[in-house]
């Protein structure tokens, strides 16, 4: 690469503290063993300088001119920002350099290109490597992946916009026993790892992790003003009582936006490939507007990473999320937890769909833990969440047809006979690649009405067989008189199976829960 490369430049102003504050240096996202985002896209590199001087970034053998514009001055710091060139990602190795008017040098060394995937949400997302099943084989198997870099934000909340990260839990690093085997609910978070892992040994490239997240923290306080208002939510504290209690590392703060002011602002002018998203567990006491918020916030993510980084970032980037595990070790509640889940695909039951294009989710309602040391809530098994979560990534995003990523899908459902015992015999339709296997017969559910009152009731069914991949055989006892079936659902507890042992699978990928009108 030679000659002089056409630069972008930005001036922003931030108020610095702090000796450390008002050095010339780079932003505190960026450090030595970072992957910055490859073609076709253009990774940003941005910093601070407190005169206001004249910056030249110089990249593999290019220099580029940042043009700084002091709207202020006095204690205040500018912001130079420059585009790089498109980079192929791969294994070779570059330095960024910045100079300023005084000849100071900064430097970032072993920086490598390939994709960078963001991880965020609340305690399951936060759940780190020391805490998996199998903790210390999978830590000491880190050593295998030097090209999947890590960093990790520390727990802060603002109630405004803030430029910089406030604190740093675990800067950029090779992936590493060291690294990835932090502390419990430290770093490094095993969600991203086993997803960022399992990426890169299908892609065989380098793969930056930023892992972004804080327990116990609602959909709410991770959405801008601008999310929230699409739902007609507002700035005061719409989440729970509960919130009112001293923030820890597993109760982080409830206000809306407090979290999107502090750990995702400072991560905008980075150029990404996509993000992943582990939460909703502190929405299911009141999960009535997730089906709002939450499509919501992946809206507005796409499009303030799309400007912030002057179009580098796809608009439409990739976005994945876990569908909800099972919690708790009975069968019986039927809201909460379902709700969600279902709110979490924008009340369609699978995705990617016309809402919400371009997302793919692990489904985890089968991989439940009632025996987990850190509750109940919180399932060991991460391995199986990060598989399908690449899985589905590499489908979706990455456009891999031969990839399963997908369980069986319910399209429709129809009462096929009545039976002259009073059963109810429904023919369940799914779109599936795969033939459907039936594990456990219980876990379908028929929706009684009685239009005459509109009182409602649901019945549990017995799943009797499977027919290729399109259709499953359910028997419910009749509705009772007066009362009508008028729906099927699927699943719809909090705690809906087993490990592994819901009812319906294929190529042991599970369906997803699922709500269904009767004709």
């Amino acid at each position: 690469m030679s000659g002089q490369i056409a630069f972008v430049s930005i001036c922003l102003l931030i108020v610095a503290t702090g000796a450390s504050a008002q050095s010339f240096r780079f932003a505190t996202v960026f450090g030595d063993h970072m992957v910055l985002q490859q073609s076709p896209y253009k990774a940003g590199v941005w910093g601070y300088s407190p005169s206001c001087e004249n910056v030249t970034v110089m990249f593999d053998g290019a220099k580029m001119d940042a043009t700084i514009v002091n709207s202020r001055g006095d204690v205040s710091m500018c912001k130079w920002k420059v585009t790089l060139p498109a980079t192929t990602g791969g294994a070779k190795a570059f330095t960024i350099s910045a100079v300023n008017q005084n000849q100071t040098m900064i430097e970032l060394k072993d920086v490598l290109f390939g994709d960078v995937w963001l991880c965020s949400g609340q305690s399951n997302m936060q759940f780190a490597m020391p805490q998996v099943y199998n903790a210390s084989a999978e830590i000491a198997a880190a050593a295998n992946y030097p090209m999947v870099r890590l960093f990790t934000a520390a727990l802060q909340s603002s109630n405004t916009p803030v430029d910089e990260l406030l604190s740093i839990e675990q800067n950029w690093t090779v992936a590493s026993p060291a690294s990835v085997g932090g502390k419990a609910w430290g770093y490094f978070s095993a969600t991203c790892w086993f997803f960022g892992r399992d990426l890169f040994d299908s892609l065989k490239y380098p793969i930056g992790l930023v892992d972004t997240d804080w327990g116990g923290t609602p959909v709410e306080a991770w959405s801008s003003p601008d999310a929230l208002a699409k739902c007609k939510k507002d700035k005061t504290d719409t989440t729970q009582k509960w919130r009112k209690q001293k923030p820890t590392s597993l109760t982080g703060p409830g206000s809306p936006s407090v979290l999107w002011n502090a750990m995702i602002v400072p991560f905008l002018n980075m150029t990404i490939k996509g993000a992943i998203w582990y939460q909703g567990e502190a929405n299911a006491g009141a999960p009535q507007s997730y089906h709002c918020t939450f499509p919501a916030m992946i809206d507005d993510w796409r499009e303030k990473w799309h400007s912030s980084t002057d179009g580098a970032t796809d608009n439409n980037m990739g976005f994945g999320f876990v569908q909800l595990a099972a919690n708790g070790n009975n069968n019986v509640s039927d809201t909460g937890f379902p709700d969600i889940r279902w709110a979490q695909t924008a009340d369609v039951g699978y995705v990617p769909n016309d809402r919400l294009q371009n997302v793919f989710m692990a489904v985890a309602m089968d991989l439940g833990d009632p025996t987990s040391p850190f509750g109940s809530v919180h399932p060991r098994d991460k391995q199986d969440v990060g598989d399908r979560l690449s899985r589905a990534a590499m489908a979706v995003v990455y456009g891999d047809k031969t990839v399963d990523y997908l369980g069986p899908i319910a399209s429709s459902a129809a009462i096929v006979s009545t039976a002259v015992d009073g059963l109810i015999k429904v023919a369940v339709t799914y779109t599936s690649e795969n033939p459907l296997e039936l594990k456990y017969p219980y876990g379908f559910e028929v929706g009684c009405v009685d239009a005459s009152n509109n009182k409602s009731m649901w019945i549990g069914g017995t799943a009797k067989s499977v027919k290729g991949s399109q259709t499953a055989f359910v028997e419910f006892p009749a509705c009772p008189v007066q009362y009508t079936a008028k729906m099927i659902r699927y699943c719809w507890r909090t705690d809906p199976c087993t490990f592994k042992m819901c009812p319906v699978y294929a190529k042991d990928l599970p369906s997803p829960p699922f709500i269904l009108k009767l004709p």
